[in-house]
C-alpha cells in the first residue's frame, strides 16, 4: 500500500537509512475511507448489525466499541418512544 501511495505522491518516499522506513500515513490509507463509510452509514441510522456484517467484524460488539460515537440521536429514539407510550397511556388521568 505505501509504495503505491509514494508513487502517487501522496506520502514521501521510503527513507532507506531510517530504521522505521516509512512516514506515518494512516490518514491516507483505507482506514480513513473505512471510518468515513461507517460514519456515513451509522449517521443516517443504518442498522449496526448490517454495517458490522459489511465490515467483516467477528461480532457487532467490535463495531459498537469502535464506532458507537457515530450513531445518531444519542438515545433520542428511545426517549421519544417512551414518551409516546406514556402519552398513549394518558397518565394525566390517573388518580
Amino acid at each position: 500500500m505505501k509504495p503505491a501511495l509514494a508513487a502517487a505522491g501522496l506520502i514521501p518516499a521510503r527513507k532507506e537509512r531510517e530504521s522505521w522506513g516509512w512516514e506515518p500515513s494512516r490518514e491516507m490509507t483505507h482506514h480513513c475511507w473505512r471510518h468515513t463509510y461507517v460514519g456515513v452509514q451509522l449517521g443516517v441510522g443504518e442498522d449496526v448489525v448490517s454495517v458490522s456484517h459489511r465490515l467483516g467484524h467477528a461480532s457487532v460488539t467490535i463495531t459498537l466499541e469502535t464506532y458507537a460515537h457515530f450513531m445518531p440521536d444519542n438515545g433520542m429514539r428511545g426517549r421519544t418512544a417512551v414518551e409516546a407510550w406514556l402519552g398513549a397511556a394518558d397518565v394525566s388521568k390517573t388518580p
